[in-house]
């Protein structure tokens, strides 16, 4: 049988204030990107009061089943499965047409161990996977000298391509070349900023499963099946934008080999001249 334990809940701005801590100190102490957990509190779609400790980990809400909810003081807390099992004998169906969700969800709900909290549902927050989004023109002055054909030879591709990915203002993101495919915002492209995979971005800003796609979609005059494609791209989302993978190096085991980057001219040898005289016979 699932565990009945108690679990410790607080929302998190209460969390700051009891704890003497401060949203960058939290960020910093939990290996979180600042801008992340700020627009997970303070964005256009958040909730602030649906942003809680459980357990010490970060939870969102991704359910509006009550109106102005709040942890109280004494908040009941289940994980999903086991208020499942209570309330619903287990039966994923059953809960998904009371509540008016899809199956699908449901099954997010368990397979993401979420929690059932004073009448609503969370999922924990994954914001830990951010990168450094670097100009590709950065990229290349910082480890290769500014020589984009160094780059071209350490991975092995055409230089054209290369050319073409400069010109387009790409970003370099864990290693892979991301190329801009929307124009969503007015990010400065040719400015270091952080990177989070579209997925992940969409999950702490819009909610779990097809719903939070749809959501995103709908606020950003994108079909779903398109939000999708680019999630299936591993698309990254960049200063207000999503930027599709355009390398693929990991996927095809690709990694620099820098000893091929800077290949040495070869000195060209002239043959010395010959001082003996040619005997000619008479």
């Amino acid at each position: 049988m699932a565990s009945q334990k108690k679990h410790k809940v607080i929302s998190l701005l209460n969390h700051f204030e009891k704890a003497d801590t401060s949203l960058p100190d939290f960020a910093r102490e939990r290996g979180l990107q600042e801008q992340d957990l700020h627009q997970l509190l303070h964005g256009e779609n958040a909730e602030a009061e649906g942003v809680i400790l459980i357990d010490n980990k970060l939870y969102t809400k991704a359910s509006r089943y009550t109106s102005g909810w709040k942890v109280n003081k004494q908040p009941h807390a289940f994980p999903f499965s086991v208020y499942l099992d209570k309330h619903f004998s287990g039966n994923v169906a059953a809960f998904a047409k009371e509540m008016g969700e899809s199956r699908r969800f449901v099954e997010t709900l368990l397979r993401d161990e979420g929690f059932w909290v004073n009448g609503e549902v969370f999922l924990p927050v994954s914001l830990t996977s951010s990168w450094e989004a670097i100009p590709i023109k950065d990229y290349i002055e910082a480890n290769f000298k500014n020589n984009s054909t160094a780059m071209a030879r350490a991975y092995g591709i055409r230089q054209q391509q290369l050319f073409r990915w400069i010109e387009k203002d790409c970003m370099v993101c864990d290693g892979e070349i991301y190329m801009r495919r929307t124009t969503m915002s007015d990010g400065d492209p040719t400015v270091r900023t952080v990177a989070v995979k579209l997925k992940d971005y969409i999950r702490n800003a819009y909610g779990a499963g097809d719903e939070g796609i749809r959501l995103f979609g709908t606020d950003n005059d994108m079909i779903t099946q398109q939000v999708k494609r680019y999630i299936g791209y591993d698309s990254m989302w960049i200063n207000g934008d999503i930027y599709k993978n355009q390398s693929e190096f990991a996927k095809n085991g690709i990694s620099p080999d820098f000893d091929k980057a800077f290949v040495p001219r070869k000195k060209r040898t002239t043959k010395a001249k010959s001082n003996k005289r040619k005997v000619t016979s008479a």
